[in-house]
């Protein structure tokens, strides 16, 4: 899919010049983090099924994961089922203090959650309140249990942040409110306990564009970091549509509060109906991937996601990408 947003003849030189500034690629550049994508399955997950995966973890050098959600409809991830003593989230955290692994802990996630933001601002207004609430019970009910373990990093804001949704002014307007509301009342309930949330262009935005609103998340929530997603495996950009984008959020952070993390999608999307379906990417296309991601992270390098597209746990092609990926490690 192209962009919509196409350089104009002065852009492009502004562009050629990013391109020519930009830091130096490291050698060999590799994942430091992954998304973990709780599902209703994790609920009855048993302790060596969570120890394999970890060890999976432990094989890729990883040193943080970002845990999507803790509760996503009507399933809460937080709480024991009747099979375990422990809940996934628990779970997470305990094998995480024992790998020296960081967890950034998601709080609540609604399926309507895309279907809802497109509607008029006074309505996204009342939703995204009913889904404040939702995260903030999260985030009472976990408070006392993430501050126990050393590998807590902070809290994760589950809204991903597009760039078509929030271009009109009035519905912006409400994100920024709901964001800064949140972080509010996040602060009260974890006093210290950073932030961070994810998003992604669909080309709909200039890069300059979309790096001055990113700023505005990131001072509205007091983020400590943000998580671009590079969109090749869901086909929202090409590779050569990302390099403008990653050089204008790397110069618009350089020098701020908050990190740019660069997340790498694992996967190449095979449908998206009736649902969503993909398979592991090939492993040619990842290392093109974490070369550019290299030159303009400032945070760790981010898969989307390993537990699904890089690991035993996902099955036959996953477990494949990750020896091919560790085959070809330094």
């Amino acid at each position: 899919m192209k962009p919509i947003w196409h350089a104009t003849a002065v852009q492009a030189t502004i562009l050629a010049m990013w391109m020519m500034a930009s830091p130096v690629v490291a050698a060999s550049p590799r994942l430091e983090s992954t998304f973990v994508q709780l599902s209703r399955p994790h609920t009855a997950w048993t302790a060596e099924q969570w120890r394999d995966l970890f060890s999976d973890f432990r094989r890729l050098s990883l040193t943080e994961l970002i845990v999507q959600w803790s509760s996503y409809d009507d399933v809460s991830f937080y709480v024991p089922s009747q099979r375990n003593e422990a809940s996934p989230i628990q779970t997470i955290l305990k094998l995480a203090d024992e790998a020296g692994i960081k967890v950034w802990v998601g709080l609540a996630a609604d399926s309507t959650y895309w279907q809802h933001i497109q509607r008029d601002p006074a309505l996204v207004d009342v939703y995204l309140r009913r889904l404040r609430g939702k995260s903030l019970s999260v985030a009472r009910a976990l408070a006392s249990e993430v501050r126990r373990h050393p590998s807590f990093a902070g809290w994760y804001l589950s809204e991903e942040i597009d760039d078509v949704n929030w271009v009109d002014r009035a519905r912006r307007a409400v994100l920024l409110t709901h964001l800064r509301a949140q972080a509010l009342e996040l602060e009260s309930i974890a006093p210290g306990v950073p932030l961070t949330l994810s998003g992604f262009s669909n080309g709909n935005m200039d890069p300059l564009a979309l790096a001055g609103f990113w700023r505005q998340l990131e001072e509205a929530a007091n983020l400590r970091r943000l998580l671009f997603q590079d969109a090749i495996g869901a086909g929202k950009l090409d590779i050569d549509d990302l390099p403008p984008y990653f050089q204008a959020l790397h110069d618009a952070f350089s020098r701020g509060h908050a990190r740019v993390g660069i997340v790498v999608e694992l996967f190449r999307q095979t449908s998206t109906s009736p649902a969503f379906a993909a398979v592991p990417a090939p492993i040619a296309r990842i290392r093109k991937q974490l070369e550019l991601a290299s030159r303009y992270s400032s945070a760790p390098i981010v898969g989307f996601a390993v537990p699904e597209y890089m690991s035993r746990t996902g099955g036959r092609d996953a477990e494949r990408l990750m020896n091919d990926y560790l085959t070809a490690a330094p």
